[in-house]
């Protein structure tokens, strides 16, 4: 047994060990109520003892909330405490609750003993004896005492129920805080989405602009190239007629071969079409195969697996 209540338990024996060490005394009156009062005495203090200590843990939890009250930056940061006294303050109205039931039984204990002692001078005739007068107010005094202790306790049970409705109060004001906080978050979160979403779209209007810019880049670049291939082979020829090396040769001389530079220009200006048309034919099927192996792999990559697990689900 842990020493420091060795004394407290060891009180009544010892006591009733010094009454019946004087015959004179309480013990005299033979009734045997003495043994009950001196028990009944250190029930009554240790009952006291106990109440008083739930009443300063309850007067402890109060002053706590009524400093998280007055300084409401510790809000946020006191929902741990929160739960750890919403557990303690739930276990004290338990144990109260408890005590009560037990206060009412050692009232009716007293109150039995006490009537029992009367039955007892009643009969034997002990009403002028002055230690069994004694011993009547002596529990006359426990019962009152045990009647305050649970009237006592009653308070205390109102008390702690008022505390936990503080505290789910104070629970609720944090919850509500927190949410309007979430939701100031949230609005900033969103404007910042919107701001976001405005620069992607000029983004998106800067690279349509530039897009179409280089779409008509593009399309008077294939205007000088087609204007290129039509005039190109005719001036080429026209410039290698005239040379100079030319002109000792009558044949080529005469005005009227005029249809050589001509036919030279018209096949030339068709091939030069041609390849053009092929080239742009290529790019085209090259442009359309890129486009079509990320389907055919992923088609691929399904048949694989559909072979892979057909086997497993066929029965050997």
């Amino acid at each position: 047994m842990d020493g420091r209540w060795a004394r407290t338990v060891e009180e009544p024996q010892v006591r009733i060990r010094e009454a019946l060490e004087h015959p004179s005394g309480p013990a005299s009156t033979g009734t045997g109520c003495f043994a009950h009062l001196i028990y009944l005495t250190t029930i009554t203090r240790w009952w006291a003892n106990a109440l008083n200590g739930v009443n300063e843990q309850l007067i402890a939890y109060d002053r706590q909330l009524q400093r998280d009250m007055d300084d409401n930056s510790t809000i946020s940061d006191s929902h741990s405490a929160y739960t750890t006294m919403n557990k303690a303050l739930h276990s004290v109205a338990a144990h109260v609750h408890r005590y009560l039931s037990e206060l009412e039984s050692l009232e009716s204990t007293v109150d039995d003993i006490k009537q029992r002692h009367n039955e007892i001078n009643e009969k034997f005739g002990l009403h002028e004896d002055s230690d069994s007068e004694r011993i009547v107010r002596a529990l006359d005094q426990v019962l009152s005492q045990v009647k305050a202790m649970n009237t006592h306790a009653k308070e205390l049970e109102k008390k702690t129920g008022n505390i936990l409705a503080l505290l789910f109060n104070r629970i609720q004001i944090s919850n509500d805080r927190q949410l309007v906080a979430n939701g100031v978050a949230m609005q900033e979160i969103m404007k910042a989405t919107q701001d976001e979403a405005k620069v992607s779209r000029r983004m998106a209007d800067q690279s349509q602009r530039l897009a179409e810019e280089m779409k008509k880049d593009s399309v008077a670049m294939k205007a000088i190239a087609i204007v290129t291939m039509a005039f190109l082979p005719g001036a080429s020829f026209a410039a290698l007629l005239s040379m100079p090396f030319f002109d000792d040769d009558k044949w080529l001389g005469e005005a009227r071969r005029v249809w050589v530079w001509a036919i030279l220009t018209i096949i030339f200006t068709a091939l030069a079409f041609w390849f053009y048309l092929r080239s742009r034919r290529h790019d085209a099927k090259k442009r359309a195969e890129s486009k079509s192996d990320p389907e055919k792999h992923a088609s691929d990559s399904s048949q694989t697996t559909t072979d892979d697990v057909s086997p497993a689900a066929t029965p050997p």
